[in-house]
């Protein structure tokens, strides 16, 4: 499984604590107001057209197999 940490600083963020993004497979924690961590986890997966395409054909044979 691959993680990926990035800082972040944000002025708008004025919370402390953590939030689990389920469907982007992210953690966010914010320690202090406007400072925090994003964790991405799981399987990143490429949005480009082509690999999108390559997704949809392979779910319709899914589903006719």
């Amino acid at each position: 499984m691959a993680v990926k940490v990035t800082p972040f600083f944000r002025w708008y963020d004025l919370w402390i604590g953590a939030y689990v993004d389920t469907k982007g497979k992210t953690l966010y924690i914010c320690p202090l107001p406007m400072l925090g961590l994003k964790i991405q986890y799981g399987d990143p997966r490429c949005q480009c057209e082509e690999c999108l395409a390559l997704r949809r054909q392979l779910a319709d044979y899914e589903v006719q197999a």
